[in-house]
């Protein structure tokens, strides 16, 4: 059987490190006709552990500091213990990240596993360090205003919307995989609990009124490209909710909502991934 790579990555405190320990905690403790399973885990197991404890406890995770991040590798196996893929969760951490388009760098090591790689988990947060794009903030778009200033405001990095930069950085990221494979990349948008409170939107409905470029730009690549659009809160809640904190298992805590459909599995965009 042939297995699969896929590589977890997006910006700087866009939920992965959250996402990382429910799935972990998930895929040791399996549902009973669960498609995908834990073979073995790669690398540093203790920092695995840690954050899937305080991840259980309801405790916040924390940022990776830059420069220290800890790659990790999950290979999986189907409910006949067949190998079918690798999830690698490399040690590049979000600002690295957003160098690729600030600097056009990209890390080596990195640029090798895009390249080994068959499909891609890519996270968005839905609220933190939007750049000009006031309405993906949690209040309602009719209560902000609006003042014209006179003064012209020199052009920096900083000033461009987040959107202009994802864009450039998929275009980046797919000239360094061969244009004959047929790539999938499942978007994540993280916190989903925060944006269901706000807007009765599903996910791909989500990414097309707010990401209409980046959207525009991965519809261009369906020669090679599939993609999908996954709303997934892996923490489930505000963590100071004790409401959240009682709910056994853990697990219950996450949601997962995909073309409308709401559901506890942290695996679902693997599973879709992987094509099981």
């Amino acid at each position: 059987m042939k297995t699969s790579s896929v590589i977890v990555c997006g910006l700087q405190a866009s939920g992965k490190t959250t996402f990382l320990a429910a799935l972990c905690h998930k895929l040791e403790n399996p549902d009973l006709n669960s498609p995908v399973l834990i073979e073995k885990l790669d690398d540093d197991m203790a920092y695995v552990n840690r954050i899937v404890e305080d991840w259980v406890n309801g405790k916040p995770l924390g940022r990776t500091a830059r420069g220290k991040i800890n790659p990790i590798s999950l290979h999986l196996m189907d409910a006949h213990k067949n190998s079918i893929g690798k999830t690698v969760f490399p040690d590049i951490s979000g600002e690295e990240f957003e160098a690729i388009w600030q600097h056009r760098q990209l890390n080596r090591d990195f640029a090798e596993k895009i390249k080994l790689s068959d499909s891609m988990c890519f996270f968005i947060h839905p609220v933190n360090k939007w750049k000009n794009n006031p309405q993906l903030v949690e209040v309602k778009s009719s209560e902000f205003s609006f003042q014209i200033k006179n003064d012209p405001i020199a052009w920096s990095e900083d000033l461009t919307e987040t959107q202009v930069v994802l864009t450039q950085i998929f275009q980046d990221l797919f000239k360094l995989i061969d244009e004959n494979k047929k790539y999938k990349i499942a978007i994540v948008i993280s916190a989903w609990d925060i944006v269901k409170k706000i807007e009765d939107l599903d996910p791909y409905n989500w990414f097309s009124n707010y990401l209409p470029l980046l959207k525009q730009y991965l519809d261009s690549r369906n020669n090679n490209v599939s993609f999908n659009i996954f709303g997934i809160s892996a923490q489930g809640g505000e963590l100071d909710d004790p409401d959240l904190i009682k709910k056994d298992p853990p697990e219950s805590r996450v949601m997962v909502v995909n073309n409308k459909i709401e559901t506890c599995d942290v695996c679902l965009p693997l599973i879709w991934l992987l094509g099981l």
